[in-house]
Parts: C-alpha cells; structure tokens; sequence
C-alpha cells in the first residue's frame, strides 16, 4: 500500500512490496495518490481466485444484489448468514463467504478508494465466529 506524504510544497507518494520500491513527488496530493493507485494494480496485480471463491462469491451476489454498498449493514448480513445455514450450509461454509466478503470490501476500500462499509462486514464475522458453536453438525 501506498504512503502519501507532504514533502516541502509537494506530495510524495511511496509504494513498498517486499524488496521493490517505487517513488515520485507530484504538485498535488490528488496526483500523487492517482499514481500510487495506478502503480499499485500494474506492478502489484491481485491474486487471481479460484473456483472455488469465484462460485461462492457469485451466491454472494445473487443474495446480495447489485446495491451491495448501499444495504450492507451488520443486521443485513447476519440475516443473509441465518439464512443461508437455514437452507443447509454448515458453519465453516458460512464462515468461509463471510471471510471472502470481507476480503472483497477490504479491496474495494484499500486498493480501489471505494467508500465502502467494511466494519460492517468485519462485525458480522467476528459475529459468527461466537455463533459458530452454535451451528448444528
């Protein structure tokens, strides 16, 4: 992740991942974080998924829907979670969506700047992990 900082009357914008380094000072704080931001996703792409995420991130959206920033609440999702162990998924199973759920609003939030609600999701999964003894087997 980038680090923007005020260097004199300019902003520089600092990109660390493991040994590499990029750096570059720009006019404006705007400039600077639109760089670090284009830099981020052409050198350090994001891992692909597999199969197995893609499949449950596709029953995410559909339980979901396209407006998924605008009605994610922590009631909202612990209802969706209730639900889908009502319809037979187990607790890891659950866990497993509530995980990937968190990684694709933390995403969204830290690399692409979207004002998403992530402590929302985070909420309702640390929510589950004291429900999960409750789950039945």
């Amino acid at each position: 992740m980038a680090s923007i900082s005020k260097i004199g009357t300019r902003w520089r914008a600092h990109i660390r991942k493991a040994s590499q380094t990029r750096c570059k000072t720009f006019g404006s704080r705007a400039l600077a974080k639109s760089w670090a931001t284009t830099v981020e996703r052409e050198v350090y792409p994001l891992k692909s998924w597999g199969g197995s995420k893609s499949a449950d991130l596709k029953r995410l959206k559909a339980e979901f829907g396209n407006d998924l920033a605008a009605h994610l609440t922590h009631e909202r999702l612990m209802e969706a979670f209730m639900q889908m162990h009502g319809g037979g998924a187990g607790g890891v199973t659950i866990s497993a969506r509530a995980g990937y759920l968190v990684g694709v609003i933390s995403t969204a939030k830290d690399v692409w700047r979207l004002n998403v609600p992530l402590e929302a999701a985070q909420e309702a999964r640390n929510a589950l992990g004291r429900l999960s003894a409750g789950f039945p087997r």
